[in-house]
């Protein structure tokens, strides 16, 4: 999961709409915030990021290098995305770990 996480990002610092690395950013601390599984975390960055890419310029040029990168990394993680993501992600272990004392 880091490693696709690192590329991707570096790939987004070459578009000249840093709002694209943005959305990445946060559907990605979102991700890991309530996500168990890290494949489906960069699922979700990549996914949410297309999402927002489309809503606020439609078909373009970025839109499509989402939907690579997309299918790159759906194909990438197909293995891990078999298992359905459990919500149980960093948030929730620390909620736990500190009632648990």
């Amino acid at each position: 999961g880091g490693k696709a996480i690192a590329v991707t990002f570096g790939v987004l610092l070459g578009i000249p709409d840093f709002n694209i690395v943005l959305a990445f950013a946060a559907c990605i601390v979102i991700g890991a915030l309530f996500i168990e599984s890290d494949a489906w975390t960069i699922i979700l960055g990549t996914a949410g990021t297309l999402a927002f890419q489309f809503v606020n310029h439609g078909a373009s040029w970025e839109t499509l290098l989402m939907t690579g990168i997309l299918v790159i990394l759906l194909t990438k993680h197909a293995r891990d995305l078999r298992q359905l993501p459990g919500l149980h992600g960093r948030l929730y272990r620390w909620v736990q770990a500190a009632r648990d004392g």
